[in-house]
This record gives structure tokens, C-alpha cells and sequence, in this order.
């Protein structure tokens, strides 16, 4: 994740967490985007 200012790059944070798979979500919902990840 990135911050902008002024067109520039102010700040970065770096996500170092594996994405939960369908069977780990409690939501039901993928954490980014809109499907789950393939199975590992």
C-alpha cells in the first residue's frame, strides 16, 4: 500500500501476510481483490 502526495511517493507499507484461502475466511469474501487466491 502506498500513500501519494503532491504525484509523489510519500509513504509505503509493506503486507507481509499470506492471503487466506475460501476454507480460512471467515467472511466468505478474499481479502484482495475479487476471487481467492489458486490453491497452493
Amino acid at each position: 500500500m502506498v500513500r501519494m502526495e503532491n504525484g509523489k511517493l510519500a509513504e509505503h507499507w509493506d503486507v507481509l501476510q499470506d492471503e487466506a484461502t475460501h476454507a480460512e475466511s471467515a467472511s466468505g469474501l478474499p481479502m484482495f481483490g475479487d476471487q481467492f487466491p489458486p490453491d497452493r
